[in-house]
């Protein structure tokens, strides 16, 4: 049953991580202009404005180009990490803590919490159950 569990976790991690890659990506191809799709107007305009707002607060400013290649980074670590995790590999393990520390990262920079924060409180909690559910027994070998 543990192995199912940390199959359907790290299932839903890489999905997590595809899904932060690939809007990221979309993202900055449209503030390169390379192309222009209306639906992406909105979001690109929230971003400058949300910086703005806490532009005296910021530990390490962003542009609206570094902020969406720091999610692109996120997004790797969380997929590469995900599929570690499919096959018990530690590395995976770290990457995924990786992910989540960079997440937790921008509550610091930008010196708030809002509504993001339950989605990494619910990525830690899965965090830790793939933990559990992947760990070996005592007398297993580890894997590197």
């Amino acid at each position: 049953m543990r192995k199912i569990i940390a199959i359907i976790l790290s299932l839903a991690f890489l999905v997590y991580g595809l899904i932060r890659m690939g809007v990221s990506s979309l993202l900055l191809t449209q503030l390169a202009g390379l192309i222009d799709i209306e639906a992406f107007y909105e979001p690109l305009a929230e971003i400058p404005a949300f910086m703005a707002k806490h532009e005296d607060k910021q530990i390490v400013p962003f542009t609206t180009g570094s902020y969406l290649s720091y999610i692109f980074v996120m997004g790797v670590c969380l997929t590469a990490g995900a599929a570690g995790s499919l096959f018990r590999r530690n590395w995976g393990h770290i990457l995924i803590g990786i992910y989540l520390l960079m997440h937790a990262a921008l509550f610091v920079n930008f010196q708030t919490i809002n509504p993001k924060i339950i989605h990494l409180s619910v990525t830690v909690v899965m965090f830790i159950v793939l933990l559990w559910a992947n760990r070996r027994p005592a007398n297993h070998p580890t894997t590197h």
